[in-house]
């Protein structure tokens, strides 16, 4: 796309001062109107690893403060890659911390398996909601984590990827590469999830293939996405599926074919970022939310967001615009009314 500006130069094409001043080794920047391009490189595949995980936490919270953005895409940076998945070094060194630790012990154990849980529930309840005990916990697990590498990455994980799921932007994960494993996670945590689906690309969540769970919110997140049955197939199963799989089992938005690829996705981001902030993030947080609850506290949430959009002022004034245009078109030429389509 040919205007698409390259941020990876000059200061002036970043976002906001904040954004500039990130230490950047994995990610550069495309921005454009609304839409801020994330890109991920790291040669020869783009395997993922937590600093890349942490840089991206960074980066999320910081164009979260720019008012001027209102969708975040992260796709792939090098020809026909996107995550592939962790890092293997990385993940072995994990496993091998916990086989060595007494935290299976304790998990396994009736009374200390259930306070384990407990505990780990609390501080990740406390992790997503509190950002000053995300930042003291983050600072101490950064610290710590050649000594604790699994709880560091434990932490690291969920952190950047409670930032994704609570970020006040349209999120948007471009697959232009194959998807595995911490790329799938994580991808879950988008609003919109696409795909190319010429180029022979497929994704996949295999840990059980080689004797470990999707320990990065798979289990959780994707199966939100997909229902049990669907996901015990595609976790169990460990098969790569292709984007029209993924599309009809609901694990995936849409699929494009490469040549036009980034061009169909900030289509979507155009229009997106022409909607009242304000109405599509309380429609988001009604509609995420809500499905954990009861109907009854769900509508409950509902109504929240509906008095928070009626007390923003763009939002009464596209409204009234509306309300006029109807008039006009529809009221005002009772026998040839306009279309929905030409409202």
């Amino acid at each position: 796309m040919n205007n698409l500006r390259e941020s990876a130069g000059s200061a002036d094409t970043l976002p906001m001062d904040t954004l500039s001043m990130i230490s950047r080794k994995y990610f550069t920047f495309r921005r454009h109107e609304r839409t801020l391009w994330i890109e991920y490189r790291n040669p020869p595949v783009n395997f993922f690893n937590m600093d890349a995980c942490a840089e991206l936490h960074d980066i999320i919270r910081a164009a979260d403060r720019d008012p001027s953005l209102r969708v975040l895409i992260l796709t792939g940076g090098l020809d026909d890659r996107y995550i592939y998945h962790l890092t293997l070094p990385e993940l072995a060194g994990v496993v091998e911390w916990i086989s060595g630790s007494p935290l299976p012990s304790f998990s396994r154990n009736a009374i200390t398996g259930p306070l384990l849980r407990g505990a780990t529930a609390l501080n990740l309840s406390l992790l997503r909601k509190w950002p000053t005990y995300q930042r003291l916990m983050l600072a101490i697990a950064r610290k710590l984590r050649r000594r604790v590498p699994g709880i560091y990455m434990l932490l690291e994980m969920h952190a950047t990827y409670f930032a994704i799921e609570g970020s006040r932007k349209i999120t948007i994960a471009a697959m232009n590469g194959s998807c595995n494993g911490c790329g799938t996670e994580m991808a879950a945590c988008f609003d919109f999830r696409y795909m190319v689906d010429d180029a022979g690309f497929t994704i996949g969540q295999p840990e059980v293939l080689v004797g470990v769970v999707p320990g990065g919110g798979g289990t959780q997140r994707v199966s939100r996405l997909l229902g049990k049955a669907r996901a015990l197939e595609f976790m169990l199963g460990c098969e790569q599926w292709t984007p029209a799989r993924a599309k009809a089992a609901g694990l995936i938005t849409d699929h494009f074919p490469k040549a036009r690829f980034r061009d169909e996705i900030q289509r979507i981001a155009d229009r997106i970022s022409r909607l009242s902030p304000v109405a599509w993030f309380e429609a988001r947080r009604a509609i995420v939310t809500g499905m954990d609850m009861s109907l009854e506290r769900g509508l409950a949430t509902e109504m929240s967001a509906t008095l928070h959009c009626c007390d923003d002022k763009g939002a009464r004034r596209v409204l009234a615009e509306y309300t006029k245009v109807v008039e006009e078109v529809i009221l005002g030429r009772p026998d040839n009314p306009a279309t929905i389509d030409e409202i």
